[in-house]
């Protein structure tokens, strides 16, 4: 049975799952890895609709921006007086007079992903507090000198253009998403793990014959459902518990594809 016979059977015909068995492995690899794709595609609609934000917020914030260029590594600009603008994904600082420190701008972050302010010699970028990045990083506030090779030609035109132009393109968009996948895929083989080892336990003390990689071949395609309405469940409720529900739900639709190879009690005459 090929695996979009397998894929159909899973919604409808339980009993059929048993032929999974004979399933090359390698083509239940790649099923799983169809599963993740599924799986990841809330976090994916999440994190695309989040860059969407993004681009909506820089907008907002181009139509702030004044003309300005760089001198001898310090900015020049006709409007002195400065600005913050906060949206709810960045906090915008145009300080040309430098009055503000980079922990200052750091600390506008209440609820942000990260703060930028164009100070008077320098660019200053915060992220949000993350343990991670200050483990990579070292610190999560970073300054960029005016001077810098990168800054030195950008004026407040070009910053304008970028804000309001910028996006992601078709082939960047496919990298977000494998990157996504990784971890959603690394997550679901753990569940998809546990839950066989489960199914195995289960179909032991029915005194069902199969081997733990038998039974894995199956698990993973009665998974199938499981999988599906956690996706679907996630895209409304994001904190939902996908790998439990998936676990629960998969034992069950196991537990009717093998219900045929269970023996038969006796006939007591």
């Amino acid at each position: 049975m090929t695996n979009w016979k397998l894929f159909l059977a899973s919604f409808y015909q339980f009993d059929h799952l048993q032929a999974a068995r004979k399933i090359p492995f390698w083509k239940t690899i790649l099923y799983a890895l169809f599963l993740g794709v599924i799986l990841a595609l809330p976090i994916a609609q999440g994190v695309f609709s989040f860059f969407g934000d993004i681009q909506t917020d820089g907008t907002q914030i181009a139509a702030e921006i004044p003309d300005f260029h760089f001198e001898n590594g310090e900015i020049v600009t006709d409007d002195t007086e400065g600005f913050i603008y906060q949206t709810d994904t960045i906090v915008f600082t145009f300080d040309p007079e430098g009055q503000r420190t980079p922990q200052e701008i750091s600390s506008d972050l209440v609820g942000n992903l990260f703060s930028v302010g164009f100070s008077k010699n320098e660019l200053i970028i915060a992220f949000a507090n993350s343990d991670a990045i200050a483990a990579v990083f070292g610190s999560n506030i970073f300054e960029i000198p005016y001077d810098n090779d990168t800054l030195a030609q950008l004026t407040g035109a070009d910053v304008r253009q970028m804000l309001t132009e910028t996006q992601l393109p078709l082939w960047m968009e496919a990298l977000v998403f494998l990157f996504l996948l990784y971890p959603v895929w690394l997550s679901l083989m753990f569940t998809l793990l546990f839950g066989a080892i489960t199914c195995f336990l289960f179909s032991t003390l029915r005194r069902i014959r199969l081997t733990f990689f038998e039974t894995l071949k199956i698990s993973v395609y009665s998974a199938t459902v499981p999988i599906i309405l956690s996706a679907l469940i996630s895209f409304f409720l994001p904190d939902f518990d996908v790998s439990l529900f998936t676990m629960l739900l998969t034992l069950f639709i196991f537990s009717r594809a093998t219900k045929s190879l269970a023996p038969k009690p006796p006939v007591i005459k």
